[in-house]
Formats: structure tokens, C-alpha cells, sequence
């Protein structure tokens, strides 16, 4: 959980924080009238839903969250992957994703799409546990025959991620030039051992769900 902080110049903040406050704490007073009035200033309405369009959403299921995520990734307009998990064993591709550190089954992905990284890869840099990030390319070891296997590796740009980049990898491709896109890093899959019923379960996929919608979806 964040705490929201105000800017003291900023009336509309001071207000939504000292409303928030009051609301957590359960107060009904004098100022609950004008914390709804302040609230409704915000109602999503037909001539303003637009300016809603990107905002982060919290859904109360991930049925409905992945739903949301879904008919984002359509309205890239953008060819779209899916990245099926390699599984050793039927069992393996059966057992709940829990197991396996969030690592999904099946990831839908598209150049330009936000993601949300499911695991610590480098956490003094920034590549944490629910680091928000934008697919900036995917790059499959054989472009015509992408529809078979995971990508080599996907270019990602997270927000904050304050590490070195792969300026070479940039230099030798000619594709990269003038793009702007050395600041994206490149990702490669993760491998997942699980013992169950007696045997080993390996699992392997990009750690990358689509994340549209929320900073962290609800489990229920």
C-alpha cells in the first residue's frame, strides 16, 4: 500500500487525502457532505469518460481483471503473441500457477502492451516483484516460424529500473537504429521446478502477465 502525500500547493490533493482519511477511519461529521461533493467532481460521466481511459483499475476478481487486460491488448492494433509454457510433464501443465511463482500457463502479449514482472530478478535496480513495464519488441530465434515456441527474448522498458543497458545489443542490429528504444532491457524466459506427486514438474515462461488494469490485482 502507497500513502497517497500532497503536494502544499495543491488544494485538490490536500482535499482527496484528508477525505481518504476520514473515510478509512470510518468518520461521519460536519465535512462528510463536502467530502461528496469533492468525491462527485470526479464521476466518470458520458462527456468526460474519456479522460478515464488509461487510469489504473482495481477489479474485485482476476476473472474480470484478465477480461479488461484482454480487450486492452486488442485495441493496440498491434499482431499479438501467445506465449504457451514449455511443461516437462501433463502434470506440470495442470498444476496451479501459484507453484510456480505467478508464472501463467498461457501469456498474451503484444509490442507495446504493459506488463507487470511476477518475480525478483534484480531488486537493487529496480527489477522487482510488481514492476510495471512496456513490451517494446519480441524476438523470436526463427521470424518465420514464430508461432512455434517462446521468444529468444522480449525488449522491456520498465518504469524504474535504474540499471546499465544493453547499448551493444542496439549497436549490432540494425533493426534498433534511431528507434529510441535503448532503454529497454532485454528478458529471457525463467525455468520453475516444482515437486508434486513424486515428480519433478519443470516450468518455463516469461514472468510478463498483461497488467492494464491495476498496480496489483486482487486475489480471490
Amino acid at each position: 500500500m502507497v500513502r497517497q502525500q500532497a503536494d502544499e500547493n495543491d488544494l485538490d490533493q490536500k482535499n482527496f487525502i484528508n477525505a481518504l482519511e476520514r473515510l478509512r477511519n470510518g468518520i461521519n461529521d460536519d465535512k462528510t457532505i463536502d467530502d461528496w461533493k469533492f468525491l462527485l467532481k470526479r464521476e466518470i460521466k458520458p462527456n468526460n469518460i474519456e479522460e478515464f481511459s488509461d487510469v489504473i483499475r482495481i477489479f474485485p476478481d482476476n476473472s474480470t481483471c484478465t477480461k479488461y487486460n484482454h480487450t486492452k491488448l486488442k485495441e493496440l492494433n498491434m499482431p499479438i503473441c501467445r506465449l504457451n509454457a514449455e511443461n516437462n510433464s501433463p502434470i506440470a501443465k495442470n498444476i496451479n500457477e501459484e507453484y510456480f511463482y505467478g508464472l501463467n500457463n498461457t501469456v498474451n502479449i503484444a509490442i507495446n502492451s504493459k506488463i507487470t514482472l511476477t518475480t525478483n530478478l534484480w531488486t537493487s535496480k529496480g527489477l522487482v516483484n510488481g514492476a510495471n513495464g512496456i513490451i517494446r519488441d519480441i524476438i523470436y530465434p526463427n521470424e518465420t516460424n514464430y508461432r512455434n515456441g517462446l521468444p529468444s527474448v522480449l525488449l522491456i522498458e520498465f518504469d524504474y529500473y535504474i540499471g546499465p543497458l544493453s547499448n551493444r545489443l542496439f549497436e549490432l542490429s540494425e533493426r534498433y537504429v534511431g528507434t529510441g528504444l535503448s532503454n529497454s532491457i532485454p528478458l529471457v524466459v525463467r525455468l520453475v521446478k516444482e515437486y508434486k506427486e513424486g515428480f519433478e514438474s519443470r516450468y518455463i515462461e516469461y514472468p510478463t502477465p498483461l497488467s492494464f488494469s491495476s498496480v496489483q490485482k486482487t486475489n480471490k
